[in-house]
């Protein structure tokens, strides 16, 4: 279904997956993991993984076979900061029942 969407996915991004706490109390991360996505920078509002109101100012269009959980931190090639997920959402082919693509909301 998102087939067309899924070949603009070409700008590089990197993801950062936890790997628990140190001793401190502190989250450890991954090294950093190439990956590509179609970005998008507009404002939308969403209710994040705290239940509160956010506004997304960045949605990254990920494919289906990125594995992505809440806790993994994103980094944009443009400044290499360690962004939050606020949210991930999925659709899904109404006629197989697979994941099509992935939305991160940053």
């Amino acid at each position: 279904m998102f087939s067309s969407l899924l070949s603009w996915c070409r700008m590089p991004f990197s993801i950062k997956r936890s790997l628990g706490r140190t001793t401190g109390g502190d989250t450890k991360y991954s090294e950093p993991e190439e990956h590509k996505c179609y970005r998008v920078d507009k404002a939308e509002a969403i209710t994040d993984k705290y239940g509160k109101q956010y506004t997304s100012g960045t949605q990254l269009y990920v494919p289906p076979d990125v594995a992505i959980a809440l806790d993994t931190l994103v980094v944009l090639p443009d400044d290499a900061k360690p962004r939050e997920i606020h949210d991930l959402r999925g659709y899904f082919d109404g006629n197989t029942g697979t994941k099509s693509i992935t939305t991160i909301y940053l």
